[in-house]
């Protein structure tokens, strides 16, 4: 298994780079850059704790040689911890990685550290209760949190000395793989339909894996609190988003995905025929 995924992240980290340059106009970067990764710690008090945050940045010389996201899933990629920031200005990339036991900011190194070394600016908070020995359940199916992460963590490299200068504004997109594909769609302005999520898992036809894991745990998504599931989580600063391999992909309401109005661009990886015909 761990060879298909690694086979698999290697085509994604492809596509995801061709993608979002093609999104965003790119600056026509004639060389790479080194990549630089710092970590922060953001306040959510919709989460009432803090969010981790890992980023990851063009870099002059200096810093300490690092290997982040080695696991049975991904190879690592290296990376210079604290490296000085490169002058200039550069996109931003929000970053919103998978539930599941590679589930975290850190496991995404495959992608942002080559999106890193060809000037953009990676920012990926690790999702609370959705990640590793610590993942929840019940906390995993709240989706409607994880696009407040995202948008606090703008919040905490807007209001960074070190970070705010080094951002171009007016490129600022979000990145997501799998249930971050969700989020990445979300923050776009696609609403969850809380009558959609409370019957996701009443059967196996979406999505086998995942809703096996909620009634394992005991988790009745009917039953599930989803006052705010509802809600609006456009974030206005972000101006194009890309969505690999989203799930759950089919618990929007259809009528606002007319209202998007920033480029969005969904990958699926594999072949056609293997890709469930809920994503």
């Amino acid at each position: 298994m761990s060879k298909i995924m690694k086979r698999s992240a290697s085509r994604a980290r492809s596509l995801s780079v061709w993608a979002i340059s093609m999104l965003i106009a790119q600056q026509g970067i004639a060389a790479e850059y080194t990549a630089g990764v710092r970590q922060m710690v953001v306040p959510s008090d919709e989460r009432n704790t803090d969010l981790k945050v890992t980023i990851w940045y063009p870099a002059s010389s200096g810093g300490e040689a690092v290997m982040l996201g080695e696991n049975v899933f991904f190879n690592g990629t290296p990376a210079m911890q604290d490296a000085p920031f490169i002058d200039g200005e550069f996109p931003l990339v929000l970053l919103s990685h998978g539930a599941g036991l590679a589930g975290r900011s850190e496991a995404m190194s495959w992608i942002a550290t080559p999106l890193a070394e060809n000037g953009f600016i990676v920012a990926a908070p690790t999702h609370p209760g959705n990640t590793g020995p610590d993942r929840s359940a019940a906390e995993t199916m709240k989706l409607w949190l994880r696009p407040a992460d995202i948008s606090d963590t703008l919040d905490a490299i807007e209001a960074s000395p070190t970070f705010q200068r080094h951002v171009a504004s007016d490129r600022i997109g979000v990145l997501g793989l799998s249930m971050g594909g969700n989020t990445a769609l979300s923050l776009a302005g696609a609403k969850l339909e809380p009558e959609l999520l409370a019957s996701y898992c009443d059967t196996d036809e979406l999505n086998p894996s995942l809703c096996d894991w909620v009634r394992m745990s005991g988790v009745d998504l009917h039953a599930m609190d989803k006052t705010t599931a509802g809600r609006d989580n456009t974030d206005p600063r972000v101006r194009f988003a890309m969505a690999i391999d989203p799930a759950p992909a089919d618990i929007f309401s259809p009528e606002s995905l007319p209202e998007i109005s920033i480029p969005v661009y969904v990958v699926n990886l594999g072949s056609a025929s293997e890709i469930p015909a809920s994503i």
